[in-house]
């Protein structure tokens, strides 16, 4: 291995290993906060609201990446928002009442935009955009969130669940120094780089992710411990969907593993397409009652999700990386957001199959817009060439 190549790859676990120790505060509080809203001291129609505010926050804020990448650079904005999301958890574990959860969820909002950008640049900042470096950025990261899903799940029953975020925030602070310890962000500069569309301009790519955001990480996490507490006692309905949820991350970890020499093999989209199509028939496997089945089909679908929307981000043109980025995580975020708010707006009028029935159809139509969208650019090529 080269030099360059070795410090490519010490910047892409150094990155991804900071977004991983802060990670975990946020994955715990999405299944920790709906059944213990009392303990926090909010009532369980805010629980929806606390959620969603991080990914609003965090969408606004991608806006100004690009601007604060470029005036303090990469790795310093790196260091401020890990030492920004380590407080962010801190204050979960503190909040007895409203004002502090949505004070953590605006800074975890802000600092999580800047390390999810910053982290998928440092993945393909050589210019390159080889699948294994970006799986092997996506792996690192959710490593941490799948540790906390699980861990911190059965932390819950004996710390309790305020206490557990106190702990979950002196680890968070571990990721000061790694970012401390990272090479400077190289990008594309202003003056190389073409004029980027506006993030805000949709695109069917754009769209299918935001649904599959919707349909997936928005809407399961919250629902599961929902659907097991009808089942069990909310302690075993709590520590069941987090073992569910830190499969489905270590799951990602696994995929985004292999995930990148798979893309290189088969192609992107072709990954793509049968990750969409395994999704779909889980989330119809649960609106039938088939909970366990359902959910694990939707993991194994969801496992190369990460890897291949980075893939696809990297290949695009137009825009420096970090602007390509920052629109590629603002529709993510999007459709984190509005996941929460979907499950507290339809969960109790359609019930579990009405609702995951719904989000079945959308992913169908998303995916199929897409599809028709790629096949729509190639004839475009071929034609004029065969006239030629």
């Amino acid at each position: 291995m080269t030099d360059e190549s070795s410090q490519t790859v010490r910047s892409v676990v150094l990155s991804a290993s900071a977004l991983g120790l802060v990670w975990m505060g946020d994955g715990l509080l999405g299944i920790v906060l709906p059944l213990h809203a009392a303990s926090f001291g909010i009532a369980l129609p805010w629980v929806g609201v606390v959620l969603s505010l991080s990914r609003i926050v965090c969408i606004f804020g991608y806006g100004w990446i690009g601007g604060l990448t470029g005036r303090f650079g990469g790795k310093a904005l790196m260091v401020g928002a890990a030492l920004t999301a380590a407080v962010s958890t801190f204050l979960y574990g503190l909040a007895q009442g409203l004002m502090l959860l949505l004070a953590g969820r605006c800074l975890w909002g802000l600092a999580y935009g800047a390390l999810n950008v910053l982290t998928t640049v440092y993945a393909f900042s050589d210019g390159k955009t080889a699948g294994r470096l970006v799986g092997l950025s996506r792996a690192i990261s959710t490593l941490g969130n799948a540790i906390a899903l699980s861990g911190g799940a059965l932390a819950t029953a004996y710390l309790g669940p305020r206490d557990v975020f106190l702990v979950l925030g002196v680890i968070g602070l571990f990721a000061v120094p790694v970012s401390l310890a990272l090479p400077a962000l190289r990008d594309i500069s202003a003056e190389q780089a073409t004029r980027s569309r506006s993030r805000w301009k949709p695109s069917l790519f754009n769209m299918l992710f935001f649904t599959l955001m919707v349909a997936v990480d928005g809407s399961l996490p919250m629902t599961l411990s929902l659907l097991f507490a009808q089942r069990f006692s909310v302690g075993s309905a709590l520590l069941t969907a987090g073992l569910i949820l830190a499969a489905l991350r270590a799951t990602i970890v696994i995929g985004s593993l292999i995930g990148g020499r798979i893309v290189e093999s088969i192609g992107a989209n072709r990954v793509l397409g049968i990750s969409v199509v395994s999704i779909t028939i889980g989330l119809l496997g649960v609106a039938a009652g088939f909970i366990y089945t359902g959910t694990g089909t939707i993991i194994i679908g969801r496992a190369f999700l990460g890897t291949v929307g980075r893939v696809l981000v990297a290949k695009q043109t137009g825009g420096t990386n970090v602007e390509r980025a920052s629109a590629y995580w603002s529709w993510i975020d999007c459709g984190l957001a509005a996941g929460p708010l979907v499950v507290g707006a339809l969960f109790v009028p359609l019930g579990p199959t009405g609702l995951y029935s719904l989000l079945a159809l959308a992913v169908t139509i998303a995916f199929a817009a897409y599809a028709a969208g790629i096949v729509r650019a190639r004839t475009a090529v071929v034609a004029p060439t065969e006239a030629l």
